[in-house]
């Protein structure tokens, strides 16, 4: 400005005006040089705390630190990191438990990506991470702390489906124990009682005894009670219906079972069945005694068998598919079986005294 208003002298003027201009022009540098190290310091700061989250996180960090770490150094009490996993990237936590996405409440997400692997989104509040160089600055210090994590939990889906799948074949084991049993109940069941009806009207209208046709209507009588107990020990019908509690009463009119207590409420049916089919093995040859009970989130029955404990190998095969335990102690000659079943969020459901 000072050079244009001094062309038409031909010389660089120095009156008041040409002061002020100065004045404003230093003023103006100042300006700029204070704006340039502010941001240096700024980057020196950012970078600070990017070096202590590094050096916080260390080589043991765990979900929950590292979560920690990464809202208390971006100021976001609230934040939360959502991994990709599977072909179709769904998104889950720490924990393998899903996270919806785009997030609710207002919050932003903000994939971080390091060259063309997707590492994690953040969910944070907005203006975070708005620059590039902010990201990338996070990524820098933190992207070997994600990967692991992510790796983490990609194995935890992995082993949570695993057990599902289990849980969902012995459901249906247990349902196709349930069908044969109706099947037999109403098909080959019923056919042989109606055989036996008839053996007994040829019997009747008979003038003479007929020892065969005695013989035949004790050997069908004697069918039909194999075909009944068969049929009970493949999945009796009170189990399904009206619940452990009555169906572990019910077997206890056959055998030297006692049943020293067990809540009368409804329990998902694969933990029923498992119960009841650990009692009914141990109570096939010696005096028994059972009790259920649930506690911290858990079924768990104590069954104890007066000698030797029966073979319990594929029972345990199966409370373990479930997430459950087995675990046996001896003493005095009694052998006590302790079974034990999450329960997860399943409700109880009163049953009506019969």
């Amino acid at each position: 400005m000072s050079y244009v208003r001094s062309l038409d002298r031909g010389f660089l003027g120095s009156d008041a005006r040409d002061g002020r201009l100065w004045q404003a022009q230093a003023v103006v540098l100042c300006l700029l040089a204070a704006a340039m190290i502010a941001e240096l310091v700024r980057a020196r700061l950012r970078q600070r705390e990017l070096t202590r989250l590094v050096i916080d996180l260390g080589g043991t960090a765990t979900a929950s630190r590292l979560r920690d770490a990464i809202a208390e150094r971006l100021g976001d009490p609230d934040l939360q990191i959502a991994y990709p996993i599977g072909a179709d990237h769904r998104h889950v936590d720490a924990a393998a438990d899903p996270v919806a996405l785009p997030p609710p409440n207002g919050q932003t997400a903000t994939a971080l990506r390091r060259g063309d692997s997707y590492i994690a989104t953040l969910i944070h509040r907005p203006g975070l991470l708005d620059s590039p160089s902010a990201i990338d600055d996070l990524l820098s210090a933190v992207h070997l702390a994600l990967e692991h994590e992510r790796l983490h939990v990609e194995g935890l889906a992995q082993l949570a489906a695993l057990r599902a799948s289990g849980a969902r074949l012995v459901a249906a084991g247990d349902e196709e124990r349930r069908r044969l049993e109706r099947d037999l109940h109403d098909g080959a069941q019923q056919q042989l009682v109606a055989l036996a009806l008839g053996l007994r009207l040829l019997r009747l209208r008979a003038k003479s005894p007929e020892p065969r046709l005695d013989q035949a209507e004790a050997a069908l009588g004697q069918a039909i009670s194999e075909l009944r107990r068969l049929a009970r020990g493949l999945h009796p019908v009170l189990l399904k219906e009206a619940g452990l509690a009555i169906a572990l009463e019910a077997l206890g009119q056959s055998r030297d079972l006692r049943i020293e207590g067990v809540p009368r409420v409804r329990y998902p049916d694969v933990l029923e069945s498992t119960v009841y089919l650990v009692v009914a093995r141990m109570s096939e040859n010696s005096s028994t005694r059972v009790c259920v009970d649930t506690c911290d989130g858990q079924l768990i029955a104590s069954v104890a068998v007066a000698g030797r404990r029966p073979d319990l190998a594929e029972l345990a095969d199966r409370i373990t598919t479930l997430e459950g335990a087995l675990s046996f102690h001896t003493e005095d000659g009694t052998t006590r079986v302790t079974v034990r079943l999450p329960l997860r969020s399943t409700r109880h459901v009163t049953v009506a005294e019969p």
